[in-house]
């Protein structure tokens, strides 16, 4: 934002992008103008998270060099079963899909990061006690069959965030900007055209 030149924005975040927003805003509420989080990982992100294949991530997070490989050595077939526990419609996860996202998962670096992510995921606890302090406007968007992080947390949120909207997006997983773009961006539209 200092190198774009802009002052103020509105941020906008899914899952651990939805993580970063908030946490941004809660530490440079001067530069958050609104804020949209769209089933963004919660405060209590051990404990909140569903399903299998995360949880079994946070399981083995602090075993040496065993998370690093299990991100480094997925296969096309544990990426497609991951993939689809994030969707509601299954159809979504075509072939073409799983190797675009394989394709990604092999760039230099990623599994690293992903490690990194994962080993450190309760660090996002420390913003819990701050959620009642954020006084930004926040749409939370959710996706009513969301597997990873199910709509209660999402309605928990709202309750923590003073003023806060809550969306559901029927039928729709954990991302549903992508199984239901047009009632998403909708709800964006009409949150940040106010």
């Amino acid at each position: 934002m200092d190198q774009l030149g802009l002052k103020r924005a509105s941020l906008i975040g899914n899952s651990m992008g939805g993580g970063i927003a908030l946490a941004f805003a809660l530490t440079h509420p001067e530069q958050v103008e609104k804020l949209v989080l769209i089933d963004p990982i919660p405060t209590d992100v051990v404990h909140e998270v569903r399903n299998p294949s995360f949880r079994w991530f946070l399981a083995i997070r602090n075993i040496p060099l065993l998370p690093y490989l299990a991100v480094a050595l997925h296969t096309r077939g544990m990426l497609r079963a991951t993939l689809m526990e994030m969707v509601f419609d299954d159809r979504l996860i075509t072939d073409a899909v799983v190797e675009r996202q394989y394709r990604i998962g092999r760039i230099a670096g990623t599994a690293r990061v992903m490690t990194s992510t994962l080993r450190h995921a309760e660090e996002v606890d420390r913003y819990g006690g701050a959620l009642g302090s954020l006084v930004k406007p926040t749409l939370i968007i959710w996706g009513d069959q969301d597997e990873v992080f199910p709509p209660a947390v999402g309605r928990k949120l709202q309750r923590l965030i003073k003023g806060s909207e809550l969306v559901a997006i029927k039928g729709s997983g954990h991302i549903p900007m992508w199984e239901h773009p047009n009632e998403t961006n909708q709800a964006i539209l009409d949150f940040l055209g106010r």
